[in-house]
């Protein structure tokens, strides 16, 4: 047996010796539902009346990494328990407690198919009530995300396990954390706070320091089970008016690591296109790919990849390496569906984003899958004159802070080849960044380290946030402009990293994509023109 069979074969078995096997569904019994509608699209999903506010962002800032989907579109539980509880250690105890709670009311998170046709129902009203149906439903599911989490946190003795969180994050942080036990309006209280954000930090525990809290777990649930149109409307009435003039939107695909979605990748990718359409081009989407899918059906992910990047006005593509493959490196057959997909994204310059820092993983193993060793290997394996094109979200921040390896400076070394002249990465939950007050800190000195090995790094490197994962953070809101002041301590130039950087990556200078994104949304978003 060949090295890529095997790999793929593991890779295969992770359901069954993870113990969800006896829950999932095979991803190939499930049936695309969506009705593709295909009439006028007004932009319903404009958050209107909202003003600039006095802020530090570049003028037109864009964050290239930012998330919308559901609880209908993962598995949401055995993410939540394995990739976020391996992640962070000081709440594992709450979080492997929440992975039932999630389960249980997983299915009051929309399908895809039941968004799509809500939307559509709010396009084509003629009694003009469509914003008020929206805002109706975002009312109802809002009540009814706050009434089941409530219920099932206390029924589950789940609120215990909250209150012993608070005791062990009280231990860690002393005087820094501000503690509170759960009650009968704690979950009301963490969404409705979530929803208000000209109310910044009113519920924040952390003091001069960043991290993760049980609220910040509950806000991250409670997220998963919105519509993904109701998770959009939230990032934009908190950061567009400092400043975030578009948000670039990925799906992610863990099929065949997790239980396979109830909403198939299909069906997912005509509703973010019809969300996109819908905001005016506020988000433009990434679709995700997976190369089990590939392997498993018959090239199906590639095959949608082109038909979103062809005929959707998706700008790019996601992959998730610490589902346990390396972008290059994995076996032979996986490496063939690997590079095909990646010649043919750098083909069209359309960018492709990875996780590309050491956390979120499966398991800790799988937390090195998109180490700079599998990045070089792609770059040496593409065609001579044809350099990848990518994205390597969180550019090594974050989980590997303060790693002497320095994933970071890594990165910069690849890119200052010529093979790696269209590599690109952003800042994404780089929370070490938010406490910066001067050129000294860590995660500056990894910066300054980079810039040292390659110069000109500061050319590839972009503002992202990965909204909604970083909302288990405290003060969660304040993100772009914390990063933003951080910056101002770096050689960084914050235009071109909130901004110019963006537009390069993703080819948005180019006339040939810029039609076909005209094509798609009938006209150029605002923050283009």
């Amino acid at each position: 047996m060949d090295n890529g069979r095997r790999n793929a074969i593991g890779l295969l078995g992770g359901l069954a010796l993870s113990g969800l096997g006896g829950c999932c569904i095979p991803p190939q019994l499930r049936r695309d539902n969506i009705e593709t509608y295909n009439g006028p699209v007004p932009p319903l999903l404009v958050t209107s009346g909202l003003t600039r506010g006095m802020e530090v962002l570049p003028a037109r800032a864009i964050d290239v990494h930012a998330h919308f989907f559901n609880a209908s579109d993962i598995d949401a539980a055995g993410y939540l328990a394995h990739s976020v509880g391996h992640s962070t250690l000081e709440l594992q105890g709450f979080i492997i407690a929440m992975e039932p709670v999630v389960r249980a009311v997983t299915e009051i998170a929309s399908s895809a198919k039941e968004e799509y046709e809500l939307l559509i129902d709010a396009n084509t009203r003629t009694d003009g009530r469509s914003m008020k149906s929206l805002e109706n439903r975002m009312t109802q599911q809002r009540q009814r995300i706050e009434k089941r989490l409530q219920e099932e946190i206390v029924s589950r003795g789940v609120d215990i396990e909250y209150d012993k969180a608070q005791v062990s994050l009280e231990r860690k942080w002393g005087a820094r954390f501000i503690p509170r036990r759960f009650n009968s309006t704690t979950v009301h209280k963490i969404v409705d706070e979530m929803h208000s954000p000209g109310v910044r930090g009113g519920r924040d525990q952390l003091r001069g320091v960043s991290g993760s809290t049980p609220d910040g777990i509950i806000r991250f649930v409670a997220c998963m089970l919105q519509d993904r149109w109701m998770n959009l409307d939230l990032y934009r009435r908190t950061w567009e008016p400092m400043g975030i003039a578009a948000a670039f939107g990925a799906m992610v695909n863990f099929d065949y690591r997790y239980c396979a979605s109830r909403s198939t990748p299909h069906d997912q990718m005509l509703l973010m296109a019809l969300i996109s359409k819908m905001s005016g081009g506020y988000m433009l989407p990434l679709i995700a790919y997976n190369p089990m899918t590939d392997l498993k059906e018959s090239g199906a992910s590639l095959a949608l990849v082109q038909e979103a990047v062809n005929h959707h006005g998706f700008i790019g593509v996601k992959i998730y390496p610490p589902m346990g493959f390396q972008p290059y490196g994995s076996g032979a057959e996986l490496d063939r569906l690997l590079l095909k997909m990646f010649k043919w994204c750098a083909e069209q310059k359309v960018p492709v984003m990875a996780h590309a820092n050491r956390s979120m993983g499966y398991d800790n193993e799988a937390d090195n899958a998109s180490s700079p060793a599998g990045w070089q290997a792609l770059a040496d394996a593409m065609a001579p004159g044809l350099p990848m094109r990518v994205n390597l979200g969180h550019l090594g921040g974050d989980g590997s802070e303060g790693d002497p390896t320095s994933w970071t400076r890594d990165f910069a070394q690849l890119m200052s080849q010529p093979k790696g002249t269209n590599t690109y990465g952003d800042l994404g939950y780089w929370t070490g960044l938010r406490a910066c007050i001067d050129a000294t800190c860590e995660p500056l000195e990894r910066i300054k380290d980079a810039l040292n090995v390659f110069p000109d790094f500061g050319r590839h490197v972009m503002y992202g946030s990965d909204w909604f994962m970083m909302i288990k953070e405290d003060g969660w809101q304040d993100y772009p402009t914390e990063l933003a002041r951080a910056l101002a301590f770096s050689n960084l130039d914050r235009q071109a990293v909130f901004r110019t950087n963006a537009i390069e990556c993703f080819g948005l200078n180019d006339k040939t994509r810029l039609n076909n994104l005209i094509e798609h949304l009938g006209k150029l978003p605002s923050w283009l023109t």
